[in-house]
């Protein structure tokens, strides 16, 4: 596996820095500071025993006479109980109740204040609600009401921009960059809203790539936080860092939930995208697409097959797999799920949000995703073995 990577940031992940502590630094006047004498990597899951996961259905989308939901990629639950879904199509945020009843609308799709021109997250922080727009390069932040707050542009964009930015333990961002681009950099960068403490980079590119376009255009870079830990999926592996940057495990994914890499796939047609015939050779390839971090060192990672000819819909459902770091500096695999929509975040008590399509034209169904213990370990802990 590659090496350790650098802990030092990029001047890129600084001027993301200055701009999320400019925006978010007013945002909770009075409110008292995090702590910032962290110890770098949090809990760890003493045990690997292998977990069975389920959906509950938590509730189905009812937008009124509001615009439909059209293209999901991001949801979040506040304190509160409301449901934040960022709407990739309409450039918007959409507020749901426990009950899937729409309740409101964040920003609109524009150049102006509290506009989006390419939404590519939205998420709860806090008693605020923040959406990065990949188009603008910019953070806007809107109050518990969902009235627009205030706006930063992230500096020496491209190079600099990250394609989103997460949320992380309600104190801290993760930034995610692309793998494209005219020079390396840190692909993962833990960042403070206050500009104090903790900013650490992780997963050089080209450590851990090299320049190779092909490879750097086909490859995914996922990444999420939680509880003193960083996940990042790149290729056919999953890398963990600790919130200081240093990387304390790395591991493949198993064959069954990814059964060839991008960069082997590119060896066997000799470093060529396309066969003599025009066909493309990733037709067909499974690739995670989504990483969201949970509590006690697990991850949740979804896999999805991509077509040549339509893309990839996420909420039509894939394979999730869930890993833990078993104790003594591996990552273990405790559980696997077909799971019937898209792995698009995490509710206001850590667990996994499933978003898929509603029985009825236009709606969506929001579930979570749980986990119990195997039959057999069950029988164990009884005493039955």
């Amino acid at each position: 596996m590659p090496g350790r990577s650098t802990t030092h940031a990029s001047n890129g992940c600084l001027s993301v820095l200055v701009a999320l502590g400019a925006v978010l630094g007013g945002c909770d006047a009075g409110a008292p500071e995090r702590n910032t004498n962290r110890t770098f990597g949090g809990p760890i899951a003493s045990s690997s025993t292998p977990l069975v996961l389920s959906e509950t259905k938590l509730f189905v989308t009812d937008d009124l006479s509001w615009p439909i939901l059209a293209v999901p990629n991001w949801i979040s639950e506040s304190r509160a109980g409301i449901f934040a879904v960022s709407d990739g199509a309409d450039q918007d945020v959409k507020l749901y109740d426990g009950r899937g009843k729409r309740v409101g609308t964040v920003g609109r799709a524009g150049q102006g204040p509290g506009e989006f021109e390419n939404l590519q997250v939205a998420t709860f922080f806090r008693d605020s609600l923040v959406g990065y727009d990949g188009g603008a390069d910019s953070l806007s932040v809107f109050d518990a009401g969902g009235a627009f707050v205030r706006a930063a542009t992230i500096d020496e964009a491209p190079h600099a921009s990250p394609w989103l930015l997460r949320a992380v333990d309600d104190s801290l961002f993760l930034a995610v960059t692309t793998l494209q681009g005219g020079f390396a950099r840190n692909l993962l960068a833990l960042l403070e809203p206050s500009g104090a403490c903790c900013l650490s980079a992780m997963l050089d590119r080209e450590a851990y790539l090299g320049r190779d376009p092909y490879l750097l255009q086909w490859t995914s870079i996922e990444g999420d936080a939680r509880s003193g830990h960083v996940y990042g999926a790149v290729d056919d592996s999953l890398f963990v860092f600790d919130y200081g940057g240093t990387r304390v495990a790395g591991e493949r994914f198993p064959t069954e939930w990814m059964p060839i890499s991008v960069k082997e796939t590119l060896r066997r047609n000799r470093g060529r995208p396309q066969r003599s015939d025009g066909s493309w050779i990733f037709h067909g390839h499974t690739r995670p697409l989504e990483v969201v971090a949970l509590d006690s060192g697990r991850v949740a990672i979804q896999f999805h097959r991509y077509d040549a000819d339509v893309g990839v819909d996420r909420v039509e459902g894939g394979r999730i797999g869930v890993m833990t770091l078993d104790g003594s500096g591996g990552i273990a695999v405790v559980g696997m799920f077909e799971a019937s929509g898209a792995l698009l975040g995490r509710d206001s008590r850590g667990r996994p949000l499933i978003v898929g399509y509603g029985e009825s034209t236009g709606s969506y169904t929001v579930s979570v995703l749980e986990f119990s213990a195997a039959p057999d370990h069950m029988d164990e802990k009884r005493g039955g073995r």
